[in-house]
């Protein structure tokens, strides 16, 4: 019986969209990305991974990711433990463009584009940020931070090819950009590259080494490559970085499934469900878990759950749970 997981980073089918579900679609207009996990004979399935664009952000991954987050990582610049050096090169350097006059330096001529910047994307109001990293990356050419945000403002608008561009020109200025490298690993993701996502997150946490978003999103990666040992090991790391993430709970309970490890598993989606109550993915991978262990009234509670919460995702619950196991 070979198991495997498709849709981690929540998506199926192109980029695009075709084939998305409505309940997908919904999901990632209100910020969540959807983790569809899939093992043969359990039929583990949703999971909502959350991201959010100021904090360590799919899917598996991140997406933000959490009070939910969203599944890429965002400026943190509120985090007292995130320095400005961890987004700009500088702070605000001299400007790269010839023939400025004023009384102001570099410095401070490029302060506004920053501050403005953090107030957009706290109002994720994306089409404005793109507007301004543009003018941004313009005026600042070699700025990294400028093309942070411009990836991140492409990013939200599910522009994925355009802002690996972005985030690539990012790093290119500054090599050493934990955050860059984790985003550019979850718009590979969202793309299906997934070896190409792993190696960018690979790259963040050798980087960042405490960095509980990026690991949440490399055993995502995993996860979607089949390297389920490897998956469980970022994903264990993830949540002792960041035991809040519901997310990475709930993928970690799909990489123990995937590894028939049903205890575990069962445990670390309990998590999920414990830090989200209403995460109808987990609870989904909840009742099927229990069905694989003959625990028939925990399945029946939790298929009641899932049937609260989402009607249709409940009605495919409860065909799966009442096929014959294979």
């Amino acid at each position: 019986m070979k198991a495997l997981c498709q849709d981690l980073f929540g998506f199926r089918g192109s980029s695009s969209g075709r084939g998305r579900s409505a309940r997908q679609e919904r999901e990632r207009a209100s910020g969540f990305s959807f983790l569809l996990c899939l093992a043969a004979g359990l039929g583990l399935l949703p999971v909502a991974v959350g991201a959010s664009t100021a904090g360590e952000g799919p899917a598996a991954f991140s997406s933000s990711p959490v009070g939910d987050q969203v599944l890429s990582e965002g400026s943190a610049i509120r985090d007292v433990a995130v320095p400005v050096e961890e987004i700009s090169e500088s702070h605000f350097r001299q400007s790269d463009i010839t023939g400025v006059h004023g009384t102001q330096g570099g410095e401070d001529l490029e302060l506004p584009y920053f501050e403005r910047a953090i107030t957009l994307e706290d109002k994720k109001e994306w089409r404005r940020l793109l507007d301004l990293s543009r003018k941004w990356t313009s005026a600042y050419p070699k700025e990294a931070a400028a093309w942070f945000f411009l990836g991140l403002s492409y990013e939200k608008l599910t522009q994925y090819h355009e802002a690996i561009r972005a985030y690539r020109e990012a790093i290119q200025k500054k090599r050493e950009f934990a955050k860059a490298w984790c985003n550019l690993g979850t718009c590979y993701a969202y793309l299906g590259q997934y070896s190409e996502a792993v190696d960018a997150l690979k790259t963040a946490v050798a980087q960042k080494e405490d960095f509980g978003r990026a690991w949440s999103d490399l055993g995502a990666a995993y996860v979607e490559l089949g390297r389920h040992q490897e998956a469980v090991t970022a994903l264990e790391k993830a949540t002792q970085l960041r035991s809040d993430l519901p997310e990475a709970w709930c993928n970690l309970g799909c990489a123990y499934a995937e590894l028939k490890k049903y205890d575990p598993a069962i445990a670390a989606t309990k998590k999920a469900v414990h830090l989200k109550p209403d995460y109808g993915a987990a609870w989904y991978n909840l009742a099927t878990l229990y069905k694989a262990t003959g625990q028939k009234e925990k399945m029946a509670a939790a298929s009641q759950k899932v049937q609260e919460l989402d009607p249709a995702m409940g009605k495919e619950l409860s065909q799966k749970l009442a096929a014959p196991s294979p």
